[in-house]
Parts: structure tokens; sequence; C-alpha cells
């Protein structure tokens, strides 16, 4: 159910880099194409081979690419908006497990409409819904309290534990690393 980070961002530099190479529209979801057939359309075709990921990773440098994406944009406002609500309604169950479904899946759409009203080019109330009910639903059929407390309780156990000067080490490099990526991409 967890999608890795890396490959996600890898996307999104990509797409991100291809749209700044052809001027292209951040907002465009995706969903839509031109029918390269019709009469009506210039089709203008490139190389015979494919490129790799790598030849279209390199269009842009990391450097004129953003290092972490802009998750409102791209792969991002869908993705954004449902792992922003998904996050916020675990918990949120917890409270509301007694009340009825209806009420739960108003409650979710109501923190999507939220989320998506942040969005500089909100989407469709159409599709907000669908993400909600999408959540809700899920969480409404998949969540109980014994599993609910089984949960917790295994997250609990994680906690606590002395964490190594090598493991604090790391993660203050990876801090001042993504800081200093931050400065160099705002001083540009």
């Amino acid at each position: 159910m967890t999608a890795r980070l890396t490959p996600l961002r890898y996307a999104h530099r990509i797409e991100r880099g291809l749209c700044i190479s052809v001027g292209g529209d951040f907002s465009y979801g995706g969903q839509l194409t031109k029918n390269p057939i019709h009469p009506e359309w210039e089709t203008i075709y490139g190389p015979g081979d494919p490129y790799s990921l790598r030849d279209l990773a390199t269009i842009y440098t990391p450097r004129q690419a953003p290092r972490r994406p802009d998750r409102s944009v791209g792969l991002g406002r869908n993705v954004t908006m449902f792992d922003t609500a998904r996050k916020w309604a675990y918990p949120q169950w917890w409270h509301h497990r007694h009340g009825t479904v209806d009420q739960w899946l108003q409650l979710v759409l109501q923190r999507c409409h939220g989320i998506n009203s942040e969005f500089a080019d909100p989407l469709p109330f159409i599709e907000v819904r669908a993400t909600a009910y999408s959540i809700g639903k899920w969480i409404w059929r998949n969540f109980d309290e014994g599993t609910f407390r089984a949960r917790q309780a295994a997250r609990g156990s994680k906690g606590g534990k002395v964490m190594s000067s090598a493991k604090r080490e790391a993660n203050r490099k990876r801090a001042t690393k993504f800081n200093l990526a931050t400065a160099l991409e705002f001083a540009q």
C-alpha cells in the first residue's frame, strides 16, 4: 500500500523538467491528449528510439529542478490531497468510530475540500468527492478497534529506543543537505 518516495520524486523531477523544457502548464493533470491521427493536428515525430529515464532526467539538472517536488502540481494535486487526508483520517477515525458511516464520509469530504481549497488550481468537486469517499470507505471498512489498538501498540513499542550517534549524525547531515539545497534554490 505504501509507495517508495524516491521513484516518485524522480518521476516528478523528470515531469517538471520536461514541462520546463517545452514551456508546459504545470497544472495540467495529464489526463487529456490530442489524437495524433486527427487531420486538424500537426503531428511532430521525435526520434525513433525511446528516451531512457536517465536521458529525460538530464534535460534539467537537479540544481535547476527543485530537489523536493512541489506537491501541488504534476503528480501532486490528487496525490497530495489523498496523502494529506488519509494521514489525517486514520487517527480521526478513533474519535468518530461510534458515529454513522454517512457522518464519517461527510467529515472526510470536508477535510478534502479544505485541502483542495489551498491549491492554486483546485480540483473539480467530483474528484474531491471521489477521493474523500475512497479514503472514508476504506478506513470505515478496514479499521476496527482491535486492529487500531494493535497498530498503536506496535508503534509504541518502536518508540523510546536510544538513537545511536551514527544515526543522529546521519539525520543531521541529511537535514543540513536539504537546508543547503533549499538555500541554493532560493539564492538563484
